[in-house]
């Protein structure tokens, strides 16, 4: 029995050991991703094919490392990988709070605006039935999209009345971020306060503050969402990496979580940051008669956390009928390259970039 209980322990102490921090970017086809070869774009346009939502910090489990062929099909060449385990709830929480039934809809012609702070944040207004055809009617549907365009990011999400993403009817609001620094907190607003209306809550007792919760276990939301094409950074040392940009046409990084560069060079001339340009973490802007001309390629040398994208859910041994078994997903890690721009330069001229998705690689059907 000892024997049992010592190997147990140290099954736990290694699982513990094993979670880790993962930022994850939710993404979406657009439109014209089969003309921009399934490009990858971490910002809110329709000019690279693929966008990506406002990041969610989630803890999870990292169960192997492999260096294999992922797909002959998928046009992939021998690349490193992971692949992690997401379960179906999570000990690690977000901050969350979830309003009263609103599957009849809700009349927010008169009283329609909260005011909300995401992880101790920017206190931001939020009209709740502004996105609606009808505010004597306004749905579950039409608030979330209200809440989601109010620059906060991804935070509202349709659920039951246990913030299940499964459920319906409800709308709950998350922190982008787990553990001691997320919260939620409602504040007054200046004007037409629907707070009552939207979440239940007694505008008389501001603030209405959310932390997580450390005794239940909490549903994962990411469980129903993950899918292929979205991107993981793996929380741990950034690793060098590469890109050909463009000047006045892409001058925008295309990796997350970058922390900083180390070198922006072209044809043997390198360029400093803020004397000839600067960075904000994901675009260079070009200081007045600095830099290649436009429409110049130059290349970029940065330090970034390891991002990974969702390239296939694998199978799962069901070990009993009911919905908490763990699911697998591989991840494969991502180039930075412009399939375009790439295929634009002399050979010599590329630069060595780490293996990952092939230029001919798209996703979609």
């Amino acid at each position: 029995m000892s024997v049992s209980l010592t190997i147990a322990t140290e099954t736990a102490k290694l699982i513990n050991e094993m979670s880790i921090k993962v930022l994850y970017y939710e993404g979406r086809l657009c439109d014209c991703v089969g003309a921009n070869h399934g490009g990858f774009d971490p910002g809110d346009s329709c000019i690279n094919g693929y966008l990506y939502k406002s990041v969610v910090e989630y803890n999870l489990l990292r169960t192997s490392i492999d260096m294999r062929r992922v797909s002959q099909k998928a046009g992939m060449i021998l690349q490193g990988g992971c692949q992690i385990t997401i379960p179906r709830l999570q000990i690690s929480h977000h901050a969350i709070v979830t309003g009263p039934d609103l599957s009849a809809g809700v009349d927010l012609s008169s009283l329609f605006n909260i005011q909300v702070l995401i992880d101790g944040g920017t206190s931001t207004r939020i009209n709740c039935a502004l996105k609606a055809a009808d505010n004597t009617d306004v749905s579950v549907a039409e608030i979330i999209y209200a809440i989601n365009s109010a620059g906060l990011g991804e935070i509202a999400y349709e659920s039951g009345s246990d913030g299940d993403p499964n459920g319906a009817g409800h709308i709950s609001l998350i922190s982008l971020k787990v553990g001691s620094s997320s919260s939620v907190v409602f504040v007054p607003p200046d004007s037409a306060d629907g707070i009552n209306l939207v979440f239940d809550l007694n505008p008389a007792k501001y603030p209405h503050r959310y932390i997580p919760h450390t005794i239940d276990t909490q549903y994962l939301r990411l469980y129903d969402k993950v899918s292929r094409g979205d991107v993981m950074v793996i929380d741990g040392r950034a690793s060098r990496d590469n890109a050909i940009l463009k000047r006045g046409t892409l001058d925008r990084l295309r990796a997350f979580e970058v922390t900083r560069l180390t070198q922006v060079a072209k044809d043997g001339i390198f360029y400093r940051e803020n004397i000839d340009f600067t960075f904000d973490g994901t675009t260079i802007t070009w200081l007045a008669d600095k830099g290649p001309a436009v429409g110049d390629n130059y290349v970029v040398e940065f330090l970034a956390k390891p991002n990974y994208v969702v390239f296939e859910e694998l199978p799962t041994d069901r070990g009993a009928d009911d919905d908490v078994i763990a699911k697998r997903i591989h991840l494969a890690l991502r180039n930075f390259a412009e399939a375009g721009l790439v295929m634009n330069l002399p050979i010599d001229r590329l630069p060595a970039f780490n293996s990952g998705f092939s230029t001919g690689f798209q996703l979609g059907n």
